[in-house]
């Protein structure tokens, strides 16, 4: 079955819109060790706080606290994934708290949290 002409010219327009990009890129002005608010790209509906790692252009390698170098995801400048600190508290929004490395000295069991050397119970 074939569309009509119109209807292909519409949706011909609609995808060429969705691929083009500005002439002129954004502007870069983040810096290493930068803190920020980002989406974790393993679970989008989590906003968690992150690290700028690494620039190349436009694009920025971002960690989130807590996590290594194994987790590192790309983003570029102008990504609705990323936005300022504060940005959820400002909104009203969950703040998910940075993830606990794996050699941390805190321990979690069933009866509450635990540092090495002591353990506080619940």
């Amino acid at each position: 079955v074939r569309k009509p002409r119109a209807q292909c010219t519409q949706i011909s327009e609609q995808l060429l819109c969705l691929c083009l990009q500005s002439r002129v890129p954004p502007t870069n002005e983040f810096k290493v060790g930068m803190k920020l608010e980002a989406r974790d790209p393993r679970n989008t509906t989590s906003v968690c706080i992150a690290t700028v790692m690494g620039l190349a252009g436009v694009r920025l390698r971002l960690r989130l606290d807590g996590s290594d170098n194994t987790n590192d995801f790309w983003r570029l400048v102008d990504s609705s994934d990323i936005q300022p600190i504060g940005t959820c508290e400002k909104n009203g929004d969950m703040l998910q708290p940075p993830l606990e490395p794996a050699n941390s000295d805190i321990l979690k069991s069933s009866t509450g949290l635990c540092h090495k050397a002591f353990c506080w119970n619940a």
